[in-house]
C-alpha cells in the first residue's frame, strides 16, 4: 500500500501528460459544441441543477488547472468521491449524462490504457489527510494531560517529534547497518532476537551463507548467541 500523502501540482501535472493521448471523443461520444463543454466544464451542472455545486468540484478543478482533459479529470474527481456523494450515481450514467457519451466503454477504455485508477485511489487516500491536524492535535492534548494514563500517548509524541527516538526502529529500518561499526552504542543496546535476525539476514544477503563466515564484530553485534538469530 502507498503512502497516504497530499497529491503536489507536479504530480496532477505529470498525469495530466501521460493521459494527454486519451482522444476527447472517439467512438461513442456525443459531439458538443464550445458552450457546451464549457457548461461541462463546470462539472455536470446540466445534471445536477444549475443551482447546485456538485461534490466532486474542487478535485475536478485542481486537476483542470494542472491541463487534464476535461472528460477525464471530470471522471478521475467524480471516481475519487464516496459512492453516497456521486451523483450520478454509476459510471454509465455519468458517461452518458456528463460526458456525453454514449455508454461507459470509452472509461473502461481509458482505465486500462493509462493510470486513471491508481491517481484515483491516491485523491482517495488523499482525503484521509483532511483529519491530520486533528490527530495530531489529539495526541498533543493527549500526551500533555498529567497522568500516568497518558504514558502510551506521550511516549507516541516525543517519538514523533523526535525528542527521544526509538533506536529499536532505527535500527530494524537502517539498511546502512552491516555490521559493529556501523550502529551506535543505543541501537546496540536495543538489539533483540528480531532485530538481530533481521540484521543476520543482512548479513546473509551478502554473500555470507552461514554463521562461521561472520566476522567477530558481526558475531558482537549480534549478542554472542549465535542460537538468538535462529
Amino acid at each position: 500500500m502507498s503512502r497516504i500523502r497530499l497529491i503536489t501540482q507536479m504530480e496532477l501535472e505529470g498525469f495530466a501528460q501521460t493521459v494527454q493521448g486519451a482522444a476527447e471523443g472517439g467512438e461513442g461520444s456525443i459531439a458538443l459544441s464550445a458552450a457546451e463543454i464549457q457548461e461541462r466544464s463546470l462539472a455536470s451542472k446540466l445534471a445536477l441543477g444549475v443551482d447546485k455545486v456538485p461534490a466532486y468540484f474542487e478535485q475536478y478543478h485542481r486537476m483542470m488547472e494542472a491541463g487534464v482533459p476535461w472528460r477525464i479529470a471530470a471522471f478521475v474527481a467524480w471516481a475519487s468521491i464516496p459512492k453516497d456523494k456521486r451523483q450520478p450515481a454509476t459510471q454509465d450514467e455519468f458517461s452518458r449524462q456528463v460526458l456525453g457519451l454514449s455508454s461507459d466503454r470509452r472509461i473502461a477504455e481509458w482505465r486500462k490504457q493509462y493510470p486513471i485508477d491508481q491517481m484515483i485511489a491516491d485523491l482517495q487516500g488523499e482525503q484521509l489527510m483532511q483529519f491530520r491536524p486533528g490527530v495530531f492535535e489529539a495526541i498533543g492534548w493527549g500526551a500533555s494531560q498529567k497522568d500516568y494514563k497518558a504514558a502510551a500517548q506521550q511516549r507516541l509524541f516525543v517519538e514523533l517529534t523526535r525528542d527521544m527516538p526509538n533506536p529499536k526502529l532505527d535500527v530494524n529500518t537502517n539498511s546502512a547497518a552491516q555490521d559493529l561499526g556501523d550502529l551506535s552504542d543505543a541501537e546496540l543496546d536495543a538489539l533483540d532476537a528480531y532485530a538481530a535476525k533481521d540484521l543476520l539476514k543482512r548479513i546473509r544477503d551478502d554473500g555470507k551463507a552461514d554463521l562461521s563466515e561472520l566476522s567477530d564484530d558481526e558475531l558482537s553485534a549480534l549478542g554472542g548467541d549465535q542460537h538468538a538469530a535462529e
